[in-house]
């Protein structure tokens, strides 16, 4: 009598498809991990005939709660943000030109980096938030896109009405004729009332002396005088982002005007004429930008001698990231200085920020990869099913759990080594649920049930805010796909 032993084909010794799916599991940990570490290297290759989120190699997720009883709008939030790390890792460049912000709706908001040398670097966010009852917040998310290779911002400084900045009076800054004020400026719909907003004053009502550009209630203003007379032109604007032009020239027919550069065509357009005056008058007041004005000023430039042979800027405070340093902070109160892009050593800027921070918090998430840009579109359409059920976001972590048992030690490690967070945390979760299923593996033999505990493990990561929901899709795809490749190979 013969007895035949049937054993199962998949775990025969032999077996290549068995195999497979016995060591899926810690290959495709590895695979992942890989992945997620790859684009932590500076200077990630994209797309760059389009300027868009998806341009940059990574971004990290920002909440603003707001407990006021009185609304945001657009107000400068003060963040902590460790530059040196970073700068470190790649994910900004030294000059922090490589940084944009968006809100939910991934419509550009303003943010003002400064201090790049730093790891408590003091970012202002432009934030929109609805009132609170005063019992319960209400919030704000966006993200801060870092590393784009290709794209380079030019920063503003966002004020808030109460904010100023100061150029101490000098006999330089004291022109009688023939001289060029510029300036790049946004307001808002919300702020379109709002009077005699500077955006550079060095003007004196009373003694009709100064000179003096800015906003005033939905118009464009110029302002100069000899003493006697004030000699004024105005030009209606929408406050869609604009750069103005104030000319002073005794000497041309239209003594007084306001330009609009068109980028179209890339030329000044006339938006106004006017002026009686042959000469405006000194008086020592400072150079002031900024003064009630409740808006975005983006640049400032003055120019000499219009129309002569010695033509020349004498002013440029384009507020670059590396070119504002914070003095003092606190709150309401923040001052600092500005570099004078022309010559640092002249006519140097400080600033007198008054912008409180009382009842607003905020958070932030890990940095994650955003891999591509046209794969930026499509995930940001769909719900995810982890975290807070209103994210559309499958590239970002949702709300971090630091009360996740030992998150400090963890983390801790991983900044000690250096690690992207996705990296670490997929190796960290993947690792321990993976062991757990080869365990399973071993005394259930099934490799489907297996294969299901290292998801598990990245599904937790997920639940508190470690890890991107995408990196657990992926992994469940995977392993589905490894799964089936291995059945199909058994017959």
């Amino acid at each position: 009598m013969v007895t035949s032993l049937n054993i199962k084909r998949d775990f025969l010794p032999g077996s290549r498809p068995g195999r497979l799916v016995n060591f899926a599991v810690v290959i495709l940990l590895v695979l992942v991990s890989i992945y997620n570490m790859a684009p932590g290297k500076p200077g990630c290759g994209l797309e760059a005939d389009h300027h868009q989120p998806g341009d940059y190699c990574y971004r990290t997720k920002v909440t603003v709660s707001n407990l006021n009883t009185t609304p945001l709008s657009n107000y400068p939030v003060r963040l902590t943000i460790p530059s040196i790390d970073f700068t470190a890792q790649g994910f900004i460049g030294e000059d922090g030109w490589s940084i944009r912000t968006y809100n939910i709706s991934l419509n550009p908001v303003e943010v003002v980096a400064q201090a790049l040398s730093s790891n408590t670097s003091p970012w202002w966010l432009a934030v929109t938030a609805n009132a609170s009852d005063g019992a319960t917040p209400t919030t704000w998310s966006g993200w801060i896109y870092m590393g784009s290779p290709y794209v380079d911002r030019d920063q503003a400084v966002n004020l808030a009405g109460s904010d100023l900045m100061t150029v101490p009076d000098d006999f330089a800054l004291e022109w009688t004729d023939d001289f060029d004020i510029v300036a790049t400026a946004t307001v808002s719909s919300t702020y379109m009332t709002q009077p005699d907003a500077g955006w550079v004053d060095k003007y004196t009502a009373g003694t009709n002396s100064g000179y003096w550009l800015g906003f005033d209630n939905g118009n464009v203003v110029g302002k100069v005088g000899d003493g006697t007379t004030t000699d004024t032109v105005s030009a209606a604007w929408d406050g869609v982002e604009a750069t103005w032009r104030l000319r002073f020239d005794s000497g041309a027919a239209s003594k007084l005007e306001l330009f609009k550069w068109n980028s179209l065509t890339n030329t000044w357009d006339s938006a106004a004429t006017g002026g009686t005056i042959t000469s405006v008058l000194h008086n020592a007041n400072n150079f002031l930008m900024g003064k009630d004005f409740t808006g975005v000023l983006r640049n400032v430039k003055t120019y000499k001698d219009v129309g002569l042979p010695g033509y020349a800027k004498i002013q440029e405070y384009a507020f670059n990231p590396e070119d504002i340093t914070e003095t003092a902070a606190s709150d309401p109160n923040y001052s600092g200085t500005i570099v004078n892009l022309v010559d640092s050593a002249t006519h140097p800027a400080s600033f007198a920020w008054s912008r409180s921070q009382t009842n607003i918090s905020y958070s932030m998430g890990p940095v994650m990869p955003v891999y591509a840009s046209p794969a930026e579109s499509v995930p940001e359409q769909f719900a995810t099913i982890f975290n807070n059920p209103s994210d559309t976001n499958l590239f970002a972590a949702g709300t971090l759990n630091t009360n996740m048992p030992f998150y400090s030690v963890f983390e801790g490690a991983r900044v000690d080594m250096g690690m992207p967070g996705d990296a670490f945390w997929t190796l960290l979760f993947g690792g321990i649920f993976g062991l757990l299923g080869v365990a399973i593996l071993l005394a259930t033999r099934r490799p489907e049930i297996a294969a299901v505990v290292p998801g598990v493990g990245l599904l937790f990561g997920a639940f508190n805010g470690l890890l991107a929901p995408w990196i657990t899709l992926m992994y469940a795809l995977a392993a589905a796909s490894i799964y089936l490749i291995g059945k199909w190979g058994q017959e």
